[in-house]
């Protein structure tokens, strides 16, 4: 009796768990497609090594920890709010060193970033707009899956092989954004 009652009680509080989330966040905890990703790190061509780099909404963990094996020598923080993903993520970090937060990244403090990813909605692209201007120092790079950043130049556009054809931002931040 004990195993049917957990059973059926720990994806019921699973699926709460993702509604909730889903509508604070105003976008579901999607991960980025394996296209998506094989495009993202390819298209890494600068060193990273030694920087700090976060990921804003890094829900699942493949990009962040993607990051970490990339660049071993990297500080590199991920924040999530939403807790299924972040237990995920944390799982799948494994004993890479790497720091993953389960906290709003809105209230996180980017002064000392060098690195930015994002997989976010159009939402939070924007209210993150400001947020970037205003915190992140000259040089910063912003990298956004799919959605861009309102009012900010692309450095650079690369397309995943995938059926969208979906855009990889690569932005950075200088006098002009």
């Amino acid at each position: 009796m004990f195993l049917f009652i957990v059973a059926i009680v720990v994806p019921f509080v699973f699926a709460l768990s993702i509604i909730f989330w889903t509508l604070k966040n105003k976008i579901s905890p999607m991960p980025s497609s394996l296209s998506m990703r094989k495009t993202f790190f390819k298209s890494l061509d600068l060193d990273f090594t030694g920087k700090n780099v976060v990921d804003l909404g890094s829900g699942w963990g493949h990009l962040v920890v993607g990051m970490a094996k990339k660049y071993p020598g990297s500080r590199v923080t991920g924040y999530e709010n939403s807790l299924l993903p972040f237990l995920f993520a944390f799982f799948l970090k494994g004993k890479l060193s790497l720091r993953l937060l389960w906290q709003d990244f809105f209230k996180a403090d980017l002064t000392e970033q060098d690195v930015v990813l994002c997989y976010l909605c159009p939402y939070s692209m924007k209210k993150l707009a400001p947020k970037f201007l205003k915190e992140l120092k000259e040089g910063s790079t912003i990298i956004s899956l799919v959605f861009a950043l309102p009012g900010w130049k692309a450095s650079r556009v690369v397309y995943a092989n995938d059926l969208y054809k979906s855009p990889i931002y690569f932005y950075e931040k200088n006098g002009q954004t």
